[in-house]
């Protein structure tokens, strides 16, 4: 699931929460949000 906007993906996950199905799932799954950056940008993000 990607989306520019993140209003998009929290209104999907409100949608899917309405649906019956969800009766199946024993738990919730989170996802969880961030920026997409290139591997050559992770050791300067994490120092």
């Amino acid at each position: 699931m990607e989306s520019d906007e993140l209003v998009d993906l929290v209104d999907m996950n409100r949608a899917l929460r309405a649906v019956n199905v969800k009766q199946h799932v024993r738990e919730d799954t989170e996802f969880y949000t961030g920026r997409l950056i290139e591997l050559a940008e992770v050791v300067e993000v994490l120092q």
